[in-house]
């Protein structure tokens, strides 16, 4: 399996040319079964790095479906067509030196490789048997599920998964099936054969995908041999018009909630639904910029919470999606000031709104900071495979080579209407932490004692 730190949260003439500019690094080609692809060469890199990434993720999952696409993903590897125990599986990888792991996000889903140099033809082959001819047992499903449930229960031992997935239910209501990417009991136990095969069939398909060629590669050779191989892939019906997902329902009214867990300090969290690219592609870029503000250590923000306020630590972030990115606020404070630190921190948001709350250096600063943490992204090609599945999942690979330019053209005004849509007097989610005696003298609206 490839470790998890390697992953960040990634024109030939019988090909079809992508006909949007999309840079030199990021420029992609087009199969004539709709399958796109892009080839990150990096000869500095000993291995090749193959990421197949699909339209398909957490957000696929209706009310019951929770943990679905995890588990479909993890069953790829299980026994196929033609090898049907997973110990064939593993046996054929290891014999071609293949590392092998899965992503599942709210908007994508990817299986991903890493192996030697000459084998990628071979490599290429087993990534394209991986999608296209998993069994879906039900005997192995029912392994696969155990595990995953395993790992929800390790999840769940953690005090900070209980606060952020206390904020997420609240945040997402009805919609919260298809934006938390751990699944949920029930969902996992729901899930049978037929429905994965019904899922495998709708999303895993050519045309709704991006193959991604990274590291030591030759472009031209590896062109003709992803044309040889995944050319007779049959393309399928688009799945997001044929099935159309329903949209999400919105924070109409602030939510609060306190949780008792044995922690020795005060932890908060505060949330609300940010832009999304589909509905509001400039606020994504002012969201990002947003939270870099907020984040500045010399920034007003963090000088009166933080260094001259009640609170020990604060960290804004936001989590652009394609539908609705969540924007947080997590803050610690002491156990005794856990009800001032709450009403200072959600008292500040509403002074955000003066002009002159940000300074030109503090916008200068917060864009040049994220400009660099890209481009260090870009320096690591694990990082940057990561960086192309995220970025062509959310808006296509244009936006990734857009990135620095629509970062810098963020402009105070679109800060202050960033924050007027999304954040100053909208409604929010207030998530508190607290030890059990801080938890009886707290009052806000509901008190979770597990």
């Amino acid at each position: 399996m490839v470790p998890g730190w390697m992953f960040p949260l990634i024109a030939i003439l019988w090909c079809w040319p992508l006909t949007a500019a999309q840079g030199d690094r990021y420029e992609s080609t087009i199969l004539e079964n709709g399958l796109e692809l892009v080839l990150l060469p990096d000869r500095a890199t000993p291995v090749v790095i193959l990421e197949l990434v699909f339209h398909y993720g957490v957000s696929v999952e209706v009310s019951g479906q929770n943990g679905w696409s995890q588990l479909h993903a993890q069953m790829l590897f299980r026994s196929q067509d033609g090898l049907p125990l997973r110990s064939s599986y593993r046996e054929r990888a290891r014999e071609l030196g293949i590392e092998y792991s899965s992503l599942s996000w709210e908007d994508w889903t990817a299986v991903l490789f890493s192996l030697a140099d000459d084998s990628l033809a071979a490599g290429l082959e087993f990534l394209l048997r991986t999608v296209r001819q998993p069994l879906l047992d039900g005997a192995e499903m029912a392994q696969e599920r155990d595990m995953l449930l395993e790992r929800l229960d390790q999840l769940e031992a953690g005090t900070e998964f209980h606060l952020r997935r206390a904020a997420a239910r609240l945040l997402w209501g009805g919609s919260y099936s298809r934006k938390d990417r751990f699944g949920d009991r029930k969902g996992l136990q729901a899930a049978t054969s037929e429905q994965l095969r019904l899922l495998q069939m709708r999303f895993i398909i050519p045309n709704n995908a991006l193959l991604i060629v990274a590291g030591d590669i030759a472009r031209e050779e590896t062109l003709a041999q992803v044309e040889e191989i995944f050319g007779a892939w049959e393309r399928g019906y688009d799945p997001l018009r044929t099935h159309p997902l329903p949209g999400y329902i919105h924070l109409v009214e602030d939510r609060d909630t306190v949780l008792v867990q044995p922690v020795t300090s005060a932890e908060i969290l505060l949330s609300w639904q940010g832009p999304g690219y589909l509905e509001d592609p400039k606020g994504v870029y002012a969201a990002s910029v947003c939270a870099a503000l907020l984040n500045l250590r010399a920034g007003r923000f963090q000088s009166r919470l933080v260094s001259n306020g009640p609170l020990l630590q604060a960290t804004a972030g936001y989590h652009p999606q394609r539908n609705i990115g969540p924007f947080t606020i997590r803050a610690t404070a002491r156990m005794e000031d856990a009800g001032q630190a709450v009403s200072k921190l959600r008292a500040e948001i509403d002074l955000l709104a003066e002009p002159d709350y940000f300074s030109r250096r503090d916008y200068e600063h917060a864009s040049a900071g994220l400009q660099a943490q890209a481009a260090s992204r870009r320096d690591d090609i694990w990082s940057e495979v990561g960086e192309a599945a995220a970025g062509w999942a959310l808006a296509g690979l244009g936006y990734l080579d857009s990135y620095p330019d629509s970062l810098k053209a963020v402009t105070p005004a679109d800060v202050r209407k960033c924050l007027s849509n999304y954040l100053i007097g909208q409604p929010l989610v207030t998530a508190l932490m607290v030890d059990e005696r801080t938890g009886q003298s707290i009052s806000l609206t509901e008190v979770v004692v597990p």
